[in-house]
C-alpha cells in the first residue's frame, strides 16, 4: 500500500493514488492486502509440509532414520515452520495496519481542518490538497494537483520567504511564520503558515507538508487595537490637555471670590464677583461638555438595543427644521432628495449622523451662495448609500487622513467629536464612510439594515 499523502513520482506529478480515491477504498484496500497475505501463508505453509514430508519419506525409505524419528522431525518442523510464518504474517499484517492507521488519520485531518493542508515536491508542484485548502485559495483539488506551488505565492515574495526556506532545510521544520499568499480570483490576504520538510530514506529533501491558516481577521484585529490604542493615547493627551485650562481658570476664580468678599462692598466689587461667578459657570459647563463629549462617542459603537424602519426623509426634515436659525442667518440653501428611503437601525443613531454631517456642512460652508445637499445614492440589497456635500471651502489635504480620528484638532481650532461619532455608528451598521473634496467637502457612507441577533 503507498500513502496518497506524501509519495511522490519520480515525474512528480502527483502522488500514486489520488487522495479521495484513497480514502473512499481505503479500507477495501487494507481488507484485499490481508487477504493476499492469507493467499500466499497457507499455500507456502502446505507446499513445505509436502516437501519436508517426502523428503523424511525418502529418508525413512532408504533407512536413513527410524520412522519413530522421522515422526519427531515432522512434528518438530511443524512447529517451527508454522512459529515462522506466523511470526512474519504477524508482523506484516501489524505494518500494514500501522500504514492504513497514519494514512486514514492524515486523510482525517486534511478533510475536517479548516486550515489548509497541502504537500508539494522537490518541484514545487502541489501533490496533495485538502478541503480548507480549496476554500481559502478557491483552487478545486483537480486544479491544484500537478500544478506548481506559485499559483498561490504573489508575484513579489517577501524576502523574508527566503530566510524561510533556509530554516527549513537546515531545521527541517517552520512554524508559525507569517506571509501574504494569494487566492484564485488574484487577492492576497495575510497567513500563518507551519512547513514540514518530507525526506527519503536517505535524508534527502524530496518535498514539503504544509498547514496554512488565513489570518485576514486576526490581522485586522490586531489593526483595530493599534488603532484602538492610538485613539485612546490622543483622547488621554487631548482631555488632559483641555481639561487643564478650565480646571485651572476655576481654581482661580475659587480663589478669587473669598477674596472680594473680604473687601467692602461696592458696585464695582459686586461687578467683579460676578464676573468671577460667572467664570466659574463658564468653565464648569465647558468641562461637562468635554466629559459629556467622551461618554457620547463610548456610546457610539454599542450595537443598538431598539430598531425600527427609520424614514430618513423624515428624519432629515426634522434635523433641518431644528437648524432653521443657522441656516437663515448664514443664507444657506439646503436640497433634499424626495425619496431618502428607509434604514433598519435605531432612530437615536441615525439622527446622531445625519445630524452631525448637515451641522458641520452648515457651519463650514464659507460660500458666498451655500448650499448644502443630502443624497440618496441608492439601495444595494440591504445596504443603503447616503451623501451630504456642500460647495464651501473643502477639506484641507492634510487634515483628510485624520478627520476622523476623535479630538482631532481641525483647521478652527475646535477639538469635537462629531465625525469621530458618525464613523463608530456607521461601523455599528457595518457601513462604512469617507470624505473627501469635489467642489466642496463630500461624505459618503453606507448604512446596513441592522439584523438582530
Amino acid at each position: 500500500m503507498r500513502s496518497g499523502i506524501i509519495a511522490v513520482r519520480p515525474n512528480g506529478r502527483g502522488s500514486d493514488l489520488d487522495r479521495i480515491d484513497l480514502k473512499r477504498n481505503l479500507a477495501g484496500e487494507w481488507r484485499a492486502a490481508v487477504r493476499r497475505l492469507r493467499l500466499i501463508f497457507w499455500p507456502l505453509l502446505l507446499v513445505s509440509e509436502v516437501i519436508f514430508l517426502a523428503v523424511q519419506v525418502l529418508y525413512v525409505a532408504t533407512g536413513g532414520i527410524t520412522l519413530l524419528r522421522c515422526v519427531v522431525n515432522i512434528i518438530i518442523f511443524n512447529v517451527l515452520l508454522s512459529t515462522m510464518l506466523y511470526l512474519v504474517y504477524y508482523l506484516i499484517k501489524r505494518l500494514l495496519l500501522r500504514v492504513y492507521y497514519y494514512e486514514s488519520r492524515m486523510l482525517t485531518i486534511q478533510d475536517i481542518s479548516t486550515d489548509a493542508v497541502f504537500t508539494q515536491n522537490a518541484l514545487l508542484e502541489i501533490t496533495s490538497w485538502s478541503k480548507g485548502a480549496e476554500r481559502i485559495f478557491g483552487y478545486s483539488e483537480e486544479e491544484a494537483l500537478g500544478a506548481s506551488i506559485e499559483i498561490i505565492v504573489p508575484d513579489e515574495v517577501p524576502a523574508s520567504e527566503a530566510d524561510g526556506l533556509d530554516t527549513l532545510l537546515r531545521d527541517g521544520l517552520i512554524v508559525g511564520h507569517r506571509t501574504v499568499r494569494k487566492r484564485k480570483d488574484g487577492t492576497l490576504f495575510p497567513a500563518e503558515i507551519s512547513v514540514s520538510l518530507l525526506t527519503d530514506p536517505d535524508g534527502e529533501p524530496v518535498g514539503a507538508l504544509t498547514v496554512l491558516r488565513d489570518i485576514t481577521r486576526q490581522v485586522a484585529m490586531e489593526e483595530e487595537l493599534i488603532r484602538a490604542n492610538a485613539e485612546l493615547k490622543g483622547y488621554a493627551h487631548v482631555v488632559s490637555h483641555d481639561l487643564k485650562a478650565p480646571l485651572a481658570a476655576m481654581k482661580l476664580a475659587a480663589q478669587t471670590l473669598p477674596l472680594l468678599m473680604k473687601v467692602r462692598r461696592t458696585r464695582e466689587t459686586e461687578r467683579q464677583m460676578a464676573e468671577v461667578a460667572q467664570a466659574i459657570d463658564t468653565y464648569a459647563e465647558k468641562s461637562a461638555k468635554l466629559v459629556s463629549d467622551m461618554l457620547t462617542l463610548a456610546e457610539a459603537g454599542q450595537k443598538p438595543d431598539e430598531v425600527e424602519d427609520v424614514d430618513v426623509g423624515g428624519l432629515v426634515g426634522e434635523i433641518l427644521e431644528e437648524l432653521a436659525g443657522d441656516t437663515a442667518r448664514k443664507g444657506v440653501t439646503v436640497s433634499v432628495d424626495e425619496d431618502m428611503g428607509r434604514v433598519r437601525a435605531n432612530a437615536t443613531h441615525m439622527y446622531q449622523v445625519f445630524a452631525n454631517l448637515i451641522r458641520n456642512a452648515v457651519r463650514h460652508n464659507d460660500s458666498s451662495r451655500p448650499v448644502v445637499e443630502v443624497i440618496n445614492r441608492g439601495r444595494d440589497g440591504d445596504t443603503q448609500c447616503y451623501l451630504v456635500r456642500d460647495n464651501g471651502p473643502g477639506i484641507r489635504e492634510a487634515d483628510l487622513g485624520r478627520i476622523f480620528v476623535p479630538f482631532c484638532r481641525g483647521e478652527h481650532g475646535d477639538t469635537g467629536i462629531g465625525l469621530s461619532t458618525v464613523e463608530k455608528i456607521v461601523g455599528v451598521y457595518d457601513g462604512a464612510i469617507r470624505a473627501y473634496n469635489d467642489n466642496g467637502a463630500c461624505f459618503e457612507f453606507t448604512i446596513r439594515d441592522f439584523k438582530s441577533g
